[in-house]
């Protein structure tokens, strides 16, 4: 009777051994949201066209292609983490205002989320 006690304890020693390593690595979600002009849908935290891409260097990155704008247009944005306003690091969660556009015409434009500087930017290609 003790051979069966050991092996039983023995048994579940093992099994909470491999829960220990049963861990899910979950990276964070960060989209831009804004203009509706800008991105498709005026401040819409769950649209996925919005989400930026991982690079390798660390940075996140969004492309939006032929995107109209005009010199006399106001666009705003930011960036928002897993979907919720809650997050502050770039600019303290204050909205972000497009810049550079000195002409009217479709341009693809660039959103940059550098996460160690906390800052986000956004360039023009006409």
């Amino acid at each position: 009777m003790v051979d069966n006690v050991a092996l039983s304890a023995r048994k579940k020693d093992t099994e909470a051994d491999n829960m220990k390593y049963r861990v899910e690595v979950v990276e964070d979600v960060y989209t831009v949201v804004g203009s509706d002009v800008l991105l498709g849908t005026a401040w819409d935290l769950n649209n996925a066209d919005n989400e930026m891409t991982k690079q390798d260097d660390g940075s996140y990155v969004l492309v939006k292609e032929n995107v109209d704008l005009a010199t006399t247009g106001t666009y705003e944005y930011k960036v928002v983490k897993n979907r919720s306003w809650d997050w502050k690091g770039v600019n303290e969660g204050n909205n972000l205002t497009l810049t550079g556009v000195d002409v009217d015409g479709t341009y693809n434009v660039t959103f940059t989320l550098n996460k160690e500087l906390n800052a986000l930017t956004a360039s023009l290609e006409l």
